[in-house]
């Protein structure tokens, strides 16, 4: 019989114990050829067998054998309770550990507060859309469900897609590659059944970018329709009421109306006159001075500067009803021209411009033609009118249309205008009794709104340039042309 070997399996390595050896050693008998057998046993060769084996083979056991196995045999088996103890002990902690934070997730799902019906509702619905925005994953640690979320949730698994269907069998584990593009083909919502009837299958209706960018984009905007009621309030065409002849006294720079519905006449060379709204002719003044802008005052007299005109002084001018014309303000001292002037709250405002800064600017007036106070204007800013819309004043620049504020002793280079008019002359520029805003470009008629955002272009049979407009208490235009025509029409339906 040869030697035994007791084999046992400890965390999946495989111990050989040698009977004799370890009763040896355990006397302290071995030998160096005990230990020249275990080094061989280490690295054996491949053509010849240890010499230690083949002593084995040959030698025939005794009872020493036996008693040395028995002993071996008792050490193990001393050896074995305390291993499985510590593995008992082991198992016991992580049972513990476990029980005390499922304790622990109780106690928190109990504190929570109690869903409101909106946020219930909220959490029932189920997003169905399939492709790479699509979210089937169950929350964890989530509460347990109301009956009826759990009917929902049945209803609701019985029209899912199989893709939806797969993915809940798998558990939390996701497919990739080009197996998760296979899955997520969905068939067509008809399909052939076995017996050859078409059978409809219900699919969610899944919403693409596309629809919700064309809803977005085909419904009309508030100020498309905003346009459309502004355009409908004024006529496509110009009707004329009345044209008077054309005077020989120069082109039309300005019209201005009094409160008593009279309205004053600029002609270039130097000439002035007051008609009636029927367009009666009540006074014609000559003048020392060419005038260009005007404005009027309370009491309807009539306040003129001459802006670039050829001998120009920097001088306010008032014509009274009744009465020779005389000089309201002298300011030679502030500026070398004036052009735009306006009338509001018995204050006088004026546009000017200096050559030694070579800066616009605008200067505040009292009745008597002292100076108050200065609005400065950043460099490079050029104006040449002003007006007063919604009881604001305003700067107009001279190349395009533009409304500048006057606010804390400035002119402010940011625009209020949201519309876009080309060919505009500034200086045409009038306010009517709706507070729309009324300028000339060419022989066109532009109209804007009181909010400065919709637009309406009048055609006329006007021939030369609009270079002034006033619109009088009883809602007539009245034009004045660069070669000194002068109409009274209808723009209003």
């Amino acid at each position: 019989m040869c030697a035994l070997h007791d084999v046992r399996y400890r965390s999946n390595i495989i111990i050989i114990i040698d009977s004799r050896s370890f009763f040896k050693e355990k006397n302290g008998t071995t030998s160096k050829q005990s230990r020249a057998t275990q080094l061989e046993r280490k690295s054996p060769t491949k053509d010849k067998q240890s010499p230690a084996i083949v002593k084995r083979s040959q030698r025939i056991p005794t009872k020493a054998d036996d008693k040395n196995i028995q002993q071996a045999s008792a050490h193990v088996a001393s050896q074995t309770p305390k291993q499985s103890t510590n593995v008992r002990k082991k198992a016991q902690t992580r049972a513990v550990q476990r029980t005390s934070k499922l304790s622990e997730l109780r106690e928190k799902l109990l504190k929570k507060k109690p869903r409101t019906r909106k946020e219930s509702n909220k959490k029932n619905k189920v997003d169905l859309n399939v492709g790479e925005n699509s979210k089937f994953k169950s929350k964890p640690n989530s509460p347990s469900k109301s009956k009826s979320n759990a009917i929902s949730s049945k209803e609701l698994e019985g029209n899912m897609p199989k893709v939806c269907q797969s993915r809940k069998t798998r558990g939390t584990t996701k497919p990739s590659g080009s197996s998760l593009k296979r899955k997520m083909e969905i068939k067509s919502p008809v399909e052939s059944d076995t017996e050859g009837n078409a059978r409809s299958r219900k699919t969610p209706k899944t919403k693409s970018r596309k629809t919700s960018f064309k809803k977005m984009t085909v419904p009309r905007t508030k100020t498309s329709s905003n346009q459309e009621h502004f355009s409908k309030m004024f006529l496509k065409k110009l009707e004329i009421i009345a044209h008077i002849d054309k005077d020989k006294r120069g082109s039309i720079h300005a019209i201005s109306v009094t409160n008593d519905n009279l309205v004053w006449v600029n002609y270039l060379q130097s000439h002035v006159k007051l008609f009636d709204a029927s367009g009666n002719v009540l006074r014609s003044v000559s003048l020392e001075q060419p005038p260009v802008f005007n404005c009027c005052t309370s009491t309807g007299d009539l306040l003129f500067t001459q802006g670039y005109a050829g001998g120009a002084r920097a001088e306010v001018i008032m014509v009274p009803r009744e009465g020779n014309p005389r000089i309201l303000a002298d300011l030679s001292s502030y500026a070398r021209n004036l052009c735009g002037i306006v009338c509001q709250e018995e204050k006088i405002y004026v546009v000017c411009w200096s050559l030694s800064s070579g800066k616009y600017f605008v200067i505040k007036l009292d009745m008597n033609g002292e100076v108050e106070e200065t609005y400065e204007t950043m460099p490079q800013t050029n104006i040449n009118h002003i007006v007063s819309h919604h009881g604001t004043l305003y700067a107009i620049r001279t190349n395009d249309f533009s409304l500048l504020p006057l606010e804390d002793d400035k002119v402010f280079i940011r625009d209020i205008t949201k519309v876009g008019s080309s060919n505009v002359y500034s200086a045409s520029t009038s306010i009517d009794n709706h507070d729309n805003v009324i300028m000339g470009s060419e022989s066109q008629i532009h109209v804007s709104d009181p909010s400065l955002q919709c637009l309406h272009k009048m055609r006329t049979d006007i021939s030369g340039s609009i270079l002034s407009t006033a619109v009088d208490h009883l809602n007539q235009l009245w034009i004045g042309t660069r070669d000194g025509h002068l109409y009274i029409s209808k723009y209003l339906k």
